[in-house]
């Protein structure tokens, strides 16, 4: 009876420990992928978010050269890899300031509309990399890029 008691403890502290070892792996397996498409998606917002920044320069060659920028075939391919890589609510927020801008091509944008789409896609980026729980909204995204923001907040 003793040695079965010395066996079956031998033989659960080895299934144990067989148990832990793949469970463990398993979860630095999901941390690597996971940090991995984070890097990836890092990566691709800070691309689609470059031709953005000379939009809200003062001079007019930094802004035609952002509206060159975003009718590229590069920056078609970032926003398809945004598409891939991207968290939901980012490629949401993107898909619908696109889709605001595709229906107002020829048409006057609502400019408060147009500031709120682009600070909810910069909020919801925020989100994605790690700031769940922020208490900012989408005017407080762009109060240090546009001068006269009060005189369009809702």
């Amino acid at each position: 009876m003793n040695i079965v008691s010395i066996a079956g403890s031998a033989l659960l502290l080895i299934i144990g420990g067989i148990v832990t070892w793949f469970v463990q792996s398993r979860i630095e397996t999901l941390k690597t992928i996971r940090d991995s498409l984070n890097t990836q998606r890092m990566t691709t917002y800070v691309q689609i978010l470059e031709p953005f920044f000379g939009l809200f320069s003062s001079t007019s060659r930094e802004t035609e050269q952002a509206v060159k920028q975003l009718t590229s075939s590069k920056y078609r391919k970032t926003a398809f890899e945004l598409n891939l890589f991207g968290a939901d609510d980012v490629v949401k927020a993107y898909n619908n300031m696109f889709q605001y801008a595709y229906k107002m091509e020829n048409n006057n944008p609502d400019i408060k509309k147009t500031m709120w789409l682009w600070g909810h896609l910069l909020l919801e980026i925020r989100r994605n990399v790690g700031n769940r729980d922020t208490s900012l909204n989408e005017y407080d995204m762009l109060r240090a890029m546009i001068k006269d923001i009060d005189d369009f907040k809702m």
